[in-house]
This record gives structure tokens, sequence and C-alpha cells, in this order.
């Protein structure tokens, strides 16, 4: 009896620990705008996330599966000194790490979307919008991160 109760604790631990290794916290988003874009999918893939087919050095796409339905997908633009970060993501958790940062700084609402304005050397704006389901009842965010 205890040996299945010890491997459903296992398995679930695992299953959670896996799950939390995509989130993005802010400080490597601001480690992904300092790094050149091999550094990057170095990074990114070590995180899991899959690089799409149609990357350059010029735009990067990821895309990171964290369950069934919860995904988060990645698209990096460099243009020149400009780099901006879109993330579109399912996963509630990879949103509440980002917000949890931005506790401290005042949003204005705008088109529909929260914007801060960061300024730390890293961004200078952080835009987030919820968009309404449609159909699997499923949250969708975007979150736009320019330097």
């Amino acid at each position: 009896m205890l040996k299945p109760i010890i491997t459903a604790v296992f398995c679930c631990m695992v299953f959670f620990c896996s799950a939390q290794k995509q989130l993005l916290t802010y400080p490597e988003l601001q480690s992904i705008v300092q790094n050149n874009p091999d550094q990057i999918t170095i990074f990114l893939k070590g995180k899991n996330y899959q690089i799409l087919p149609g990357s350059n050095n010029n735009n990067l796409h990821f895309l990171g599966l964290v369950a069934d339905e919860d995904y988060t997908d990645i698209t990096i633009s460099f243009e020149k000194r400009h780099t901006i970060i879109h993330l579109t993501t399912t996963n509630q958790p990879q949103v509440a790490v980002i917000q949890k940062y931005l506790q401290s700084y005042n949003g204005k609402n705008s088109k529909g979307s929260t914007i801060y304005r960061v300024k730390d050397g890293a961004f200078s704006t952080i835009a987030i919008k919820e968009n309404e389901p449609k159909v699997n009842s499923l949250k969708v965010y975007n979150i736009d991160l320019e330097n």
C-alpha cells in the first residue's frame, strides 16, 4: 500500500517540476534581450522549448508545450538595437510570474491591455493583454516586452 502512494507522489512531483522548468522569470527575459540569437536558442532549448522552422538571426520563434492544452509561444524580433519579445500563452503560472514582478509598477489600461513603463535597462514597456476564450475555455494571454 505504501509503495503505490510513494510512486504516485513521486510522479506528481516530477510532472510539476518539469512544468515549472519552462516558466520564464523576469531576469531570464532580461537576459534574453541582452544576448545574441545563438545563446538565446541554447538557453530556450535547455528549458524544453522547440525552435520552429523559419527562425533566423533577425527573428526567432519557439514553442513550449506545458501540458495537453497549455503552451507558450515565443517570438523574438531583433531590429538593430531594438528587441521585441512576444509571448502568447495559455499557461497561467507563466503570466503570474511576470505579473508578480510588475506589482511595484503602475499599469495603464489601453485598448484592452495593461501597459507598464518599466525602463530598467532591459525593457522600456511591457504590455499584457488577456483574450477571452473562444472555443475551449482557455484564456490566451499576449505579453509584449520591448527594450
